[in-house]
């Protein structure tokens, strides 16, 4: 689906949410901090820098994962500049391109290696929280792993699975994903007739096919995605 939202912030930003099956239980494998790391990386002919910097379509992006045992979830979401805010379709196209890149490419096994010894890294040097910081997750994280691993469970990667990051990474298409355009001028693009009001917070939004809102762009995007398998 495509939201468009009448924001309460001058910035204006685009959000791409996408929901996959539970992986809580490949915890050692941590496949959510690899897809996290190749999204978010801020480096030369990164998303970041040829959005930003090459295109002038955002000013800056920022990566979110959420893990139940029920779904996982990770969403993007890209502070629009001005030229971003006029070429949505743009913005997600080059998104696309660069997941077909990153699905033809294959799971980066040295990259993959770093991430967990960095990661190892930062584990062990990390500083000491509070007593009641730690008793608050180690309560939340006794539902996620076994008594032998909950100090590390959540944090390490002792058994890399490139063949589960590549899985996952074929759940990025368009069709499993909603996209929230929030914009503090989204009214201009309102009609009375689609406008509907979130209760008891009054923020308005409007729902749209994002097939519909994007028919040409669309088709695009699953051609790239399917020919870079």
């Amino acid at each position: 689906k495509w939201v468009t939202i009448l924001g309460t912030q001058a910035q204006p930003y685009l959000i791409l949410y996408f929901v996959f099956p539970d992986v809580s239980q490949q915890f050692l494998s941590q496949p959510m901090k690899y897809i996290k790391h190749v999204l978010a990386y801020a480096g030369e002919h990164s998303l970041l820098t040829v959005l930003r910097d090459s295109l002038g379509l955002i000013t800056d992006l920022d990566v979110s994962t959420y893990i139940t045992s029920a779904f996982n979830s990770l969403s993007v979401q890209f502070n629009l500049a001005g030229r971003g805010v006029n070429n949505l379709d743009l913005v997600m196209s080059v998104f696309f391109q660069y997941m077909a890149t990153l699905q033809s490419k294959g799971v980066d096994l040295d990259l993959y290696t770093s991430i967990a010894n960095v990661t190892r890294l930062a584990w062990d040097w990390q500083e000491s929280s509070k007593p009641s910081d730690t008793v608050s997750s180690l309560a939340k994280d006794l539902i996620l792993y076994p008594p032998g691993l909950l100090l590390t469970g959540g944090s390490l990667i002792e058994n890399p699975n490139p063949s589960l990051i590549a899985k996952i990474l074929k759940g990025f298409t368009p069709e499993n994903m909603n996209a929230a355009f929030v914009d503090p001028r989204a009214a201009e693009y309102f009609t009375d007739a689609n406008v509907s009001s979130l209760p008891y917070f009054g923020v308005k939004y409007t729902v749209e096919d994002l097939s519909e809102r994007f028919p040409e762009a669309h088709h695009q995007w699953n051609l790239w995605l399917f020919f870079s398998c």
